[in-house]
Formats: C-alpha cells, structure tokens, sequence
C-alpha cells in the first residue's frame, strides 16, 4: 500500500540543509519511531496473547518483559514526540500543545501527506492495542477462572492422596494445552 511506504521509510533529510532544521521533519522522524515501537508493541501483545491461549505459562514472563520494554521505549519516544510537536507549534505560532491534526494542517504541503499518514497510522496502532489488551485480559481472566474451578474441584474430592495427585498431575496437563 503507498501509505505504508511512507510510514515505514521515513524521509531523509539532505545533507546541505542539516543547517536550516525544519521542526515539522523531526516532528516526522520522531514519529516514524513510535510507529516502529507500537507495531512491535502489537507483534508482542498478539504473541503474548497466543501464549496465553496456548496455556504456556512458562513463556509469559519473558513475553510480558518483554512489552514492559517496548512500553519504557515508548514512554521516552513520546515525551521526544512532544518536544518535537512543541517546536513545530511554535514555529507555525501555534499552541504549545497543539494537537497533531492541528500541526499536520499547518505543515509544508511536502509533509503535510506523510505527517496525516503517520496520523493515521498512529490512531490504528492505538485502537489495535486496545483491542487486544481488553481480549487478552479477557482470556487470561477465563484461564485463571478455569484454573480455579478446576483447582477447588479437586480439593473438594474425598479421595487418598495418589488418586489426588493423580488428578492433579491431569490438570497440570491440561492446563498446558
């Protein structure tokens, strides 16, 4: 897709203009790098909820490590976002905080394509995160219902100790999957 392009190749800035820094471009570079980390950051969510799925308990400390990293990334790539949209307001006269759809419409008619693609991209990222942090809650939150269902099942069974550790060892199994 053309959009893609422009949000996965961010524009390079020539060498003889290093001096003359345009605001609106290090706003665009700084936002091609929270783009990079929210796609990871999904990559890494969909995994975890598949681990999840999947009843492999034993890799969601590595993965949730894991989307604790990215999230810490993207905490310092948003606080640069913001820096880099307060210089392109004030260049433009704007609001300190002025909101992204504000600077885009204020932007160099050159940017101005790339600066609403990057928009818009960020806006999916988002809705796609949330939709999959409020899914996989929901399945983590059945797991450990089935889990406990299962667990006081079988504490509540009047039975010698090998038969109990029995069933215990088939829940454990298919815990796992």
């Amino acid at each position: 897709r053309p959009e893609e392009d422009v949000v996965t190749n961010p524009p390079q800035i020539p060498e003889d203009s290093i001096d003359a820094y345009d605001p609106f471009v290090g706003l665009t570079t700084v936002l091609h790098q929270e783009v990079a980390i929210l796609d990871d950051l999904v990559f890494r969510l969909v995994k975890t909820e598949l681990l999840i799925e999947a009843r492999e308990a034993r890799f969601l400390g590595l993965a949730i490590d894991e989307i604790d990293d990215r999230a810490a990334e993207l905490g310092e790539v948003e606080l640069a976002r913001a820096m880099a949209a307060q210089d392109a307001a004030m260049a433009v006269g704007l609001a300190d905080d002025a909101p992204l759809s504000e600077l885009v419409a204020h932007a160099e008619p050159a940017l101005r394509g790339v600066l609403g693609d990057l928009q818009n991209r960020l806006r999916t990222l988002n809705e796609e995160i949330e939709t999959i942090t409020e899914n996989g809650a929901l399945t983590l939150r059945t797991r450990i219902d089935e889990a406990r269902a299962a667990v006081a099942e079988t504490q509540a069974m009047d039975v010698d100790g090998d038969y109990a550790a029995a069933i215990s060892q088939s829940l454990a199994r298919n815990l796992r999957g």
